[in-house]
């Protein structure tokens, strides 16, 4: 249990906040359940979500908004809109 504990505070601390465009990339229709709920959610197509988890272990975004948990997936359901630079220096 341990290892997998290490491996999940490895996976937070490779992920990185991007600012992403909700969009059926690939024009798909089982990407269309994915963009339905989003929509529900408050997110229709189009959308910018700001500071969002990208995870790379799956390739998606994960967010919680006020109505609902969101995930959207990379070059499926969304598109990268910018990416934050978060170095700090000393």
């Amino acid at each position: 249990m341990s290892v997998q504990l290490r491996n999940n505070a490895n996976s937070l601390l490779d992920s990185i906040d991007m600012d992403i465009q909700i969009k059926n990339v690939t024009g798909h229709p089982s990407n269309d359940g994915c963009i339905f709920e989003l929509q529900r959610a408050g997110f229709p197509e189009g959308t910018i979500v700001y500071g969002v988890r990208f995870d790379k272990r799956n390739k998606a975004f994960y967010w919680t908004s006020v109505k609902d948990n969101c995930v959207a997936y990379l070059n499926e359901t969304c598109i990268i809109y910018n990416t934050r630079n978060h170095e700090t220096t000393v």
